[in-house]
């Protein structure tokens, strides 16, 4: 399993740490960060990854599709959160259009039109 960022003119391969790929809106890639406005204009993305990162590592050997949904559907420091909803007080506001999970040993990928604590997750096989 690998992943990858990439830019206009580059890319790097992100490597899983502990058998897990964790990633969210900003970049991981040392020599991306200059150009990253993550800072700027996600700067809840480092919060969800270190959310997300939590979550995987207390259920580490025991993750399972339905553990997935459970995180992506997660509201800890809203509107901030990583189930996102509009906030028309906050300065900067997102909103979660959709949810998926990838399951490559199944053939499978889930995915929730909209927000995660809202839709529920259709299986599509592939």
């Amino acid at each position: 399993m690998l992943g990858y960022e990439s830019i206009h003119n580059d890319f790097e391969i992100i490597r899983p740490e502990k058998d897990l790929l964790l990633h969210s809106n900003h970049y991981l890639t040392e020599r991306f960060k200059e150009g990253d406005t993550a800072p700027q204009y996600q700067p809840d993305s480092y919060h969800s990854l270190d959310r997300i990162r939590s979550f995987m590592n207390q259920h580490y050997g025991h993750i399972n599709v339905e553990t997935v949904m459970e995180i992506l559907a997660d509201h800890e420091h809203h509107p901030y959160s990583i189930c996102r909803h509009i906030d028309p007080a906050a300065p900067i506001s997102s909103v979660t259009l959709a949810s998926f999970i990838a399951v490559p040993a199944e053939g499978a990928i889930y995915i929730a039109a909209g927000n995660p604590c809202e839709q529920d997750y259709v299986r599509y096989s592939f």
